[in-house]
């Protein structure tokens, strides 16, 4: 899978007129698509809901004094969380009333989708994608080094709560438990804690 997608983009200016046809202000307007034909669909319905909110006999007129441009979205991590926190109340307001696919989201799925794919929110089953269809890679050789790696996690857990690091600590024996209770594999769980910063 690519780390980027392009699509086009474009900004525009929404000029308001009362029912005299004074002028009422204006604003920057913006949209974005898939291609020029869906860009131009954005438009037309971005321009329809502004006149549909407008009052009774009001009317609008556009400027289109920008060219539309190519913009790419990176799908890197990062990237994505800086949308993502950007707009965190759209999305987690859309989760808690589990209403995609406005916001395509899977929440909470019972094991994470990503060795055994996803049902979408339209219903349709997902495949993972190539680089994790072969399962999880192991990190430690054989038996003695998965043992070894479990009991370092609950060593770790108990440093970290000797040190007073008590949340710390909690989310450590957290991973120790879900691998316990055959939810993480080891790799799983050292994944975990990678992404909250705790190895």
């Amino acid at each position: 899978m690519r780390n980027y997608i392009a699509t086009r983009g474009m900004q525009w200016t929404t000029n308001v007129f009362d029912d005299t046809h004074t002028p009422a202000g204006s604003f920057p307007t913006y949209a974005i698509g898939r291609n020029d034909v869906d860009l131009k669909s954005q438009i037309d319905l971005i321009n329809a809901a502004n006149l549909a909110n407008l009052p009774l006999n009001w009317t609008q007129e556009y400027t289109y004094d920008r060219d539309a441009m190519t913009m790419y979205f990176l799908l890197d991590k990062d990237s994505l969380m800086v949308i993502y926190q950007t707009f965190a109340a759209n999305f987690v307001s859309d989760a808690v009333a589990n209403q995609p696919p406005f916001y395509p989201v899977l929440v909470n799925p019972q094991t994470s989708p990503k060795y055994t794919g996803w049902k979408d929110p339209l219903g349709i089953r997902r495949k993972p994608p190539p680089s994790d269809k072969k399962g999880p890679r192991g990190d430690f050789s054989g038996a003695p080094g998965l043992v070894s790696a479990l009991q370092g996690l609950l060593l770790y857990s108990e440093t970290l709560r000797a040190a007073g690091r008590l949340r710390d600590a909690g989310i450590v024996k957290y991973a120790y438990d879900q691998v316990i209770d055959l939810r993480f594999t080891i790799t799983e769980a050292f994944d975990y804690l990678r992404k909250v910063g705790l190895v």
